[in-house]
């Protein structure tokens, strides 16, 4: 009887992430555009859900994420640089998180947006920010349905 149950572990999340920022660095112009910058780090915006109806997810996001980002760091970082995330609350507010997220752009330079459970949120997020800063932007899914 075999077991097909496969468990979702630090290590697959890290990579995971790992192969999303790769992806998403090739996706808007590769490494060039980061040593272009002169960065020595690559920044992340995370937006994560720690005030308003959707709090329940958001310390454990942030946590998560600071850990993946500790253990890419650990083994060299991504194309040789380190990973600085910069974390901020979107409140659970479609209003908040376009500003949060447009700091973290604009103001900030993050490479890369993640985070947001709510799909209203997220939506926000990718119409009003990602999309119109062309940012990439990484999100977890959820199953959302009514049955």
């Amino acid at each position: 009887m075999s077991n097909s149950h496969k468990t979702f572990t630090r290590r697959t999340f890290g990579k995971m992430i790992g192969g999303g920022l790769v992806g998403a660095t090739a996706l808007t112009g590769g490494p060039w555009i980061i040593s272009a910058r002169g960065e020595e780090t690559i920044k992340l915006g995370g937006l994560f859900h720690m005030t308003g109806p959707g709090s329940i997810w958001g310390p454990m996001m942030q946590q998560c994420m600071m850990l993946a980002v500790d253990e890419i760091n650990q083994s060299g970082g991504v194309l040789g640089r380190q990973l600085e995330m910069l974390a901020e609350d979107d409140a659970t507010s479609t209003d908040m998180v376009v500003q949060k997220g447009s700091k973290l752009v604009q103001r900030d330079g993050v490479s890369a947006l993640f985070g947001v459970v709510y799909s209203s949120v997220r939506a926000a997020l990718a119409a009003n920010v990602a999309e119109r800063f062309r940012v990439p932007y990484f999100y977890p899914t959820y199953w959302e349905s009514q049955t």
